[in-house]
């Protein structure tokens, strides 16, 4: 405890607010029809692959992608019904979420400064995808599967970190973009075979092959998708997106101070042009950039800090804090 500064504060005060985030009231209902999806299929012993829900379409053929999401929300509510599940899910999905991005910004800047501070902002735009819905679940995927691309003790999870995700949510063809981007950048052959191993996984799902009819379709229905707030253009002068910004500034600056190589760029500019196309692609596209953002601020502030027993103190506070919400 002695060695606990004032930059480790700034970690746990993020994570606290994320426990405190978790108990907003919920004002997205469609949480409710993945529950009642997962309890279809346990009942069934198999995925859905009609319509159980709707009047007018009633047994036509249907799929959820989200299909394992929804039998672990199934059984999360036989556990704590009537959705008194949902502060302690996003409670431990937003940590595990920002938890692995701390390890990716530390891996850069090398100061728990910088990853305290890079918490904060990155706060500010999670809590607008902090809904107990398989996004979230695709986030911290997304965010594992960066983390293992890192690490060459971790690469065979690779495989298996996209069958998960593409048994949760269709977001998961950006972790093989991702993996593919990666092979470009650093010319490896083992990246190439990770990511010919990992679309082999993503489609040995439930639904086999299906997965990509789901995404064809999905891609098909732009009428639904131009009347969907989250699937509009973001609106940057917003204060929620303006993490976004921030991270394009600091990749501006990396270029500038030639901390950025040409390879990074192959990696970097399509993940940041995809993070304009949408307030949707935001969050994801930052997971990807956010440890080039911070890359210019490598060593800073990395002495110890300030040390005291108020810091102890504070800690166990924001703990406690974290606890007495979400009980």
């Amino acid at each position: 405890m002695r060695r606990l500064g004032t930059r480790h504060l700034w970690v746990l005060a993020t994570l606290t607010a994320v426990a405190v985030s978790a108990v907003r009231p919920m004002v997205d209902n469609s949480l409710l029809w993945h529950v009642e999806a997962g309890k279809a299929q346990l009942a069934a012993g198999e995925v859905l692959r009609t319509d159980p829900f709707s009047f007018t379409f009633a047994g036509e053929p249907w799929r959820t992608q989200s299909w394992l999401a929804d039998i672990g929300y199934a059984t999360l509510e036989g556990w704590m019904p009537n959705v008194a599940w949902i502060p302690w899910f996003l409670a431990l999905a937003g940590v595990a979420f920002l938890g692995l991005l701390a390890i990716e910004v530390y891996r850069e800047a090398r100061s728990p400064a910088v990853v305290g501070i890079a918490l904060a902002v990155l706060f500010v735009i999670t809590t607008r995808f902090l809904v107990p819905r398989p996004v979230m679940l695709s986030l911290v995927a997304f965010a594992a599967v960066v983390v293992a691309s890192r690490h060459r003790a971790s690469h065979w999870t690779l495989p298996l970190l996209l069958w998960v995700w593409a048994a949760v949510h269709g977001s998961w063809v950006l972790g093989i973009g991702f993996l593919v981007l990666e092979a470009v950048r650093r010319r490896s052959r083992r990246f190439a075979v990770l990511s010919v191993a990992s679309l082999v996984a993503a489609s040995l799902t439930a639904h086999g092959l299906a997965v990509w009819q789901i995404l064809w379709r999905f891609a098909l229905n732009r009428d639904a998708l131009d009347v969907i707030q989250e699937w509009q253009r973001p609106d940057f002068l917003e204060f929620q997106f303006m993490p976004y910004l921030v991270a394009v500034v600091g990749i501006g600056i990396g270029v500038a101070q030639r901390r950025l190589t040409r390879s990074d760029l192959v990696v970097v500019v399509p993940f940041m042009l995809f993070g304009f196309t949408s307030a949707r692609a935001t969050l994801p596209a930052l997971i990807v950039l956010v440890p080039y953002a911070v890359r210019p601020l490598r060593g800073a502030w990395s002495g110890a800090g300030t040390r005291s027993s108020l810091n102890v103190v504070i800690a166990g506070s924001l703990a406690a804090l974290a606890v007495v919400v979400l009980v």
